[in-house]
């Protein structure tokens, strides 16, 4: 599944969907080169679970992880892999264990394969692979999205997600005519940059006997984003592209 985003805010869109459900073993591994918008959805999706547009969320560039418990449902362990070593970071990060029972963010999960050709990436995950859209494919793909937008002005506005409506508001600051939000523009990542976004969202793994396995786990949500983005997508700036 293929989505294009047209602004932070349908950047943040995508986040805060996937906020709305936290289960334990949740692992969205990022992927990207630097400036893509890896730390942007991570940011947002646990301010979303914090109910906290505001809350500091630093990059665990040099920590490698980063832990979020005061909320309810499982802990948030929002990791940064880039300056990830084998040996004694794997063995003091653990994390086997944070797959096992946290919600898990993954920026860089290109050196997890790295390191480890795959054998240190959960069984279960979801990969969110963000590309920054260059000018010329931008231009090319402004007809798909004039397409969508004719199609929903044609069939109306649907019921957009509990988890959707709002989310304008939700993101905090003013909006310029860009549709940026002015309080995100200092922040790292796509914060302020006007490019377009390509986001592929794939499920990784099987999962195991007695698990939710991906196909459980994951494919309900997809589904049901997919529904919502055909609905109401065009309104908020992100549409499908596959």
């Amino acid at each position: 599944m293929t989505v294009l985003a047209t602004s932070p805010t349908a950047t943040q869109l995508l986040a805060h969907y996937f906020a709305c459900e936290l289960r334990p073993a949740d692992c969205y591994l990022l992927f990207g080169s630097v400036g893509a918008g890896k730390s942007y959805f991570s940011r947002a999706f646990i301010r979303s679970v914090a109910d906290d547009e505001d809350l500091p969320v630093p990059s665990p560039t040099f920590l490698l992880q980063n832990m979020y418990t005061d909320h309810q449902g499982p802990p948030i362990h929002h990791f940064d892999l880039y300056r990830l070593t084998a040996g004694y970071d794997l063995a003091r990060l653990d994390l086997p264990a944070s797959f096992a029972r946290a919600v898990c963010l993954v920026e860089w999960a290109e050196r997890l394969q790295d390191l480890g050709g795959g054998a240190h990436l959960p069984a279960d995950h979801l990969a969110v692979r963000i590309a920054v859209v260059e000018a010329a494919e931008q231009a090319r793909l402004q007809q798909h999205v004039q397409q969508q937008q004719q199609q929903q002005q044609q069939a109306g506005s649907g019921s957009a997600s509990s988890c959707m409506s709002g989310l304008g508001e939700e993101a905090g600051g003013e909006e310029d005519e860009q549709g940026y939000s002015s309080s995100e523009a200092e922040e790292d990542d796509d914060g302020g940059d006007p490019r377009w976004r390509r986001i592929q969202l794939e499920v990784g793994g099987g999962g195991s006997a007695g698990t939710h396995g991906s196909s459980g786990r994951w494919e309900p949500r997809l589904q049901l984003l997919r529904r919502y983005l055909a609905a109401e997508g065009p309104q908020l700036g992100c549409y499908l592209l596959d």
